[in-house]
């Protein structure tokens, strides 16, 4: 007779083994070819969409809440983008109405406990933050690391909505491409990613007020910082061109790019690994621990946010980032 503890073990370790199936599979019989170009960050083609593995793998865990089917929606619209290359709007406005469900789905009286600004301002962040995380999917497992690194240090300061099965799928999306790249996250697996990373800022923003957050989005100060600053240097600098308008200036910024600081430090260093392991250094040394005091001393966690962000907004300005080179 199989014991209770036996199929809990078998259960949290099955999403990852099959993820990890997936991926190999998907790196021999690819749906889509990610192809070199002038604005890329590799030489080489490769398979992408890999996202579909870690979809598949979410989709184990999550599947009997309403999150999973957001998370599978969300992934089905990067797989369409992979393949089609949507247009920007309708992506655009896809998130929006999948953010705007994630928000209204929490409560039924959400408006009338909570106003308009709020549902606006949760439903930007929840928008926002899909979109960081396929901006900064540009160079060899930054994201997948970032997603780790986040579920980890998430686990260990005592938030919920994470789970040692779905940190073991990360992981394994994390090993098929462990020493050397052979699929992509795509856009499939970035917007995903985004998606489960604003589920749970949402969520704590929801049920225990702003402040509470403040330790997530300490967590995520390089993907927030980096492609907050490079967006607005991009913005400004077009936008000062007498022939640009609003509309072209915010069109601008969303153009494929290598301004992005991780970008500018892949090519200086002309090493993605060491780029990767430079940000998951500020990570843990500099953006764990203020997290960690944000969550015990709430009462400073502003000034612990800035002291976050500060720095690593300082060294996006001396590397130039959003400036093309």
């Amino acid at each position: 007779m199989v014991s209770v503890a036996k199929i809990m073990t078998i259960m949290t370790i099955l999403p990852a083994l099959i993820t990890f199936i997936v991926g190999y599979m998907l790196i021999k019989y690819p749906v889509s070819i990610s192809m070199p170009t002038d604005r890329g960050m590799h030489k080489n083609a490769i398979a992408t969409s890999g996202g579909i593995a870690l979809i598949i793998g979410f989709s184990i865990i999550f599947l009997p809440h309403a999150y999973g089917i957001l998370l599978i929606l969300i992934g089905f619209l990067g797989f369409l983008d992979d393949k089609y290359s949507l247009k920007k709007y309708l992506r655009f406005g896809i998130q929006i109405l999948i953010s705007v469900y994630l928000i209204l789905d929490t409560h039924e009286s959400f408006l009338h406990l909570h106003g308009f600004l709020f549902l606006f301002i949760l439903i930007f962040i929840s928008t926002y933050t899909i979109n960081i995380y396929n901006f900064m999917d540009g160079i060899d497992q930054l994201a997948i690391i970032q997603a780790v690194f986040f579920v980890l240090s998430s686990m260990l300061l005592g938030f919920i909505f994470i789970s040692i099965d779905l940190t073991l799928v990360l992981i394994a999306f994390f090993l098929i491409n462990y020493p050397r790249t052979r699929i992509f996250l795509g856009n499939s697996g970035s917007y995903m990613l985004g998606l489960y990373v604003a589920i749970i800022i949402t969520k704590y923003m929801l049920f225990l007020g702003p402040i509470s957050t403040i330790p997530l989005f300490i967590l995520m100060t390089t993907f927030y910082i980096d492609t907050t600053y490079t967006i607005i240097i991009r913005f400004v600098t077009k936008f000062k061109d007498k022939n640009s308008s609003i509309i072209s200036s915010i069109n601008h910024i969303t153009e494929a790019h290598r301004t992005h600081l991780y970008q500018k430090l892949a090519i200086k260093l002309n090493s993605h690994p060491k780029t990767v392991l430079l940000i998951m250094l500020y990570n843990i040394i500099w953006c764990l621990p203020l997290s960690y005091l944000a969550v015990n001393y709430s009462d400073l966690s502003l000034i612990l946010l800035f002291l976050s962000y500060v720095p690593y907004t300082y060294y996006c300005y001396i590397n130039k980032a959003g400036i093309e080179s």
